[in-house]
């Protein structure tokens, strides 16, 4: 069985080996995306930082060649962690506990501990 290969690490590819031959296409993978996993590498923060600034005012070719430019050549590491349904099912347990928790110990209604949990916890 074949697997295609997703535009956004052929473009993640070619911003981190500076693959001069790339055509971005800003159907394939917006701006925010690409920044959104260029964000999840320490060495790349300081740059995806500038630009987040001022992300939707820039054209998305303009992101796309700025992080080209400006990221150091070389292989950019990231993290896929495939969940598994064990993980799955220890992590809606200890949700849970911590959403009752912020409801009996702090008084939050339900809808605003799952809001915290979201915006604050959950990662």
């Amino acid at each position: 069985m074949e697997y295609k290969k997703s535009p956004i690490f052929d473009c993640l590819g070619a911003v981190s080996k500076k693959i001069p031959t790339y055509k971005y296409n800003k159907k394939d993978v917006s701006a925010f995306i690409l920044l959104m996993w260029l964000s999840h590498n320490e060495s790349c923060m300081p740059y995806v930082d500038k630009i987040n600034e001022r992300l939707f005012d820039m054209p998305q070719e303009a992101v796309f060649s700025a992080m080209f430019k400006g990221l150091p050549k070389g292989n950019i590491f990231f993290k896929w962690d495939k969940k598994t349904k064990d993980k799955d099912k220890n992590l809606s347990k200890k949700k849970e506990d911590i959403i009752v928790k912020l409801v009996e110990e702090y008084g939050f209604s339900d809808f605003e501990a799952r809001t915290l949990f979201k915006r604050y916890i959950d990662v």
